[in-house]
């Protein structure tokens, strides 16, 4: 028996699908949109939602066209089906991000992940001080 990593296309001929832009107008260009709390979308790309691996893929659609309202787009799969973006915050000039190329949140991440490395090394100790508490006692005494 074995198991397939990929959708076969359910459909006979792709479907044509064209997509409108809810991103309030802001962009004048092909490519990026502005948002309203500094960030940008970019990179528009058709997709699916692949049940096997559960997380979108681009993997039988295409991307026809783009403009700054519409993008047309086809796809060969059955089920949800929408148009990927890329969120990234706009750049201020030559320096790039303002957050030390780190993503938002990153710091609490590093928080967190300090707080449970903490958290295993005092497992760690407090079983290996009952680990050798146990092995103390039980050990036979010898009465030489």
């Amino acid at each position: 028996m074995s198991m397939r990593s990929e959708h076969v296309p359910l459909l006979p001929e792709p479907v044509k699908l064209i997509f409108e832009h809810n991103d309030g107008g802001n962009n004048s260009s092909n490519e990026d949109s502005s948002l309203d709390d500094g960030l940008v979308l970019t990179n528009r790309a058709c997709g699916h939602w692949d049940e096997i691996g559960h997380s979108w893929s681009r993997r039988g659609c295409k991307t026809l066209s783009s403009n700054a309202t519409h993008s047309r787009c086809v796809c060969a799969h059955f089920g949800m089906v929408a148009l990927l973006a890329e969120v990234a915050p706009i750049s201020g000039g030559a320096g790039g991000s303002t957050s030390g190329g780190h993503g938002p949140g990153w710091h609490v991440t590093v928080v967190v992940a300090v707080m449970a490395a903490a958290v295993a090394v005092f497992c760690v100790v407090v079983g290996l001080a009952l680990g050798l508490d146990y092995f103390r006692r039980t050990r036979p005494v010898s009465t030489n």
